[in-house]
């Protein structure tokens, strides 16, 4: 028997009817809305979402929500919250489960829990508290040292913002006429790129952070839900990094967010940040103000205690030269006293000195000619001696050198077999100067002899 078979659209109505019977009512959903959309026509169309502990995507479905229940959904969302019901939140909804034989299945939303999505933000919330303790940034930034000054200050806004505008009106207009000099690094302030464009202008700040006294984050105020972005724990974390005081006017008098608790000073708004910049100017100028008027004082102070005493002194003056004068006069007749006695004293002992050399010198040249004597009759004595030694010294040398010459004469020379050869007069030390016929004269120890040459042979190398 064949197996039943069914076209498409048979399968997909029973899957409808399965659906319809099988889940009939309505479910409360906990999700994370995901690509929210408005049709030109009202209809809302989204996905729920959920994501796993590692962050990762574990199940996803369309959802709608038809125009004429969205406008009082979202309504009564944002008056709850404070914010637009939009994607990347975490909501509870109450839907229905549909399916069309086209579309395919879907939920259709029929109510929000708002308190859900505030409870979940809050938790969020409390999450990046606790880790930012953990990691030890919650203080951290509070720990960096206010310049003194506090004159030079980065920026981070929106330069169309209103509270930007206050900010710099209250600065360049303040009462104290304290001069601020700012440069402004533009970001976006409300919305889903508020963290990365904030973080940007961190890091480039960052670049030429010696350039800054302080960094101020401000914007100008808005709802409760557009202050969400400083809750984000990589907002926050960057904040408490930065190596510059941070100073935040997020323009909000209720709430406190997580990047105002990790800034190193936070205030409700622009214009108080502008202030206390202002005030600690002023106070700065004050303190110098007030520590001028006390130098002054203290130098007219001075001055008058020192024209007093030069008073006193130019009385004092006369009376202390003419006791310094006798002093010193006393001083140099004492000094020439004491220069008479002792010139004589040395007067004294050098004639004491003279009179013992007077009687020991005759004595001292007496011993001085004995031995000269004594050495002279000495030397008189050895030279016979060393006269004799002398002569024979010489002798011998000269024996020597007459041997030497004897030996060298030639005659000496040739009785040991030796000859001397010439031609033409000159004598013959090389076989290369010869040439056959050529007539040579041979000398003896006794006699010469005449010979002809027949034949040369050159010394082989």
């Amino acid at each position: 028997m064949p197996e039943p078979n069914y076209s498409l659209s048979e399968l997909n109505r029973n899957i409808r009817s399965c659906l319809e019977h099988g889940l009939p009512g309505q479910y409360w959903v906990r999700a994370e809305t995901s690509e929210v959309r408005i049709n030109p026509s009202g209809h809302c169309y989204l996905e729920l979402i959920e994501k796993g502990p590692d962050n990762n995507l574990v199940a996803r479905i369309k959802a709608t929500i038809w125009a004429y229940e969205y406008h009082s959904m979202n309504a009564e969302f944002f008056k709850t919250t404070g914010l637009r019901f939009d994607s990347d939140m975490s909501v509870m909804v109450l839907v229905k489960v549909t399916f069309h034989e086209l579309f395919g299945m879907s939920l259709n939303i029929k109510d929000i829990d708002p308190s859900y999505s505030l409870g979940e933000m809050a938790r969020l919330r409390q999450a990046c508290i606790d880790r930012l303790k953990r990691e030890g940034l919650m203080d951290l930034n509070k720990h960096q040292t206010l310049p003194v000054p506090l004159r030079r200050i980065a920026i981070i806004s929106s330069p169309t913002a209103a509270g930007y505008q206050d900010f710099m009106q209250h600065l360049g207009f303040n009462p104290y006429g304290v001069k601020v000099y700012t440069a402004l690094y533009m970001a976006t302030m409300q919305g889903k790129e508020t963290t990365p464009s904030v973080v940007s202008a961190l890091d480039r700040i960052a670049k030429h952070e010696t350039s800054f006294d302080a960094i101020v984050i401000i914007r100008g105020g808005g709802a409760v839900a557009e202050l969400q972005a400083f809750d984000d724990y990589t907002l926050a974390a960057a904040v408490a990094r930065t190596r510059l005081p941070v100073f935040t006017g997020i323009g909000h008098d209720r709430d406190v967010s997580v990047t105002d608790m990790v800034a190193f000073k936070s205030f409700k708004t622009p214009t108080a940040v502008a202030d206390y910049i202002v005030e600690s100017l002023a106070r700065l100028l004050g303190e110098m103000e007030t520590q001028w008027n006390r130098l002054l004082n203290a130098t007219h102070l001075l001055l008058a205690a020192r024209e007093e005493r030069l008073q006193r002194m130019q009385y004092r003056i006369p009376l202390a030269a003419r006791r310094l004068i006798e002093k010193e006069k006393r001083q140099q007749q004492n000094n020439i006293h004491r220069l008479n006695m002792s010139t004589q004293e040395a007067l004294n002992r050098k004639k004491h000195l003279l009179n013992v050399f007077a009687i020991q010198l005759p004595q001292t040249v007496h011993r001085s000619l004995d031995k000269r004597h004594e050495r002279l009759r000495s030397s008189i004595e050895r030279l016979p001696l060393l006269t004799e030694r002398i002569m024979k010294g010489k002798q011998e040398k000269l024996a020597m050198q007459e041997q030497a010459v004897k030996l060298l004469n030639p005659k000496r020379i040739m009785q040991r077999g030796f000859s001397v050869v010439r031609a033409d007069g000159h004598a013959v030390t090389q076989a290369e100067n010869l040439h056959p016929g050529m007539q040579l004269t041979i000398s003896f120890a006794s006699g010469t002899a005449s010979s002809s040459v027949i034949e040369v042979y050159p010394e082989k190398k």
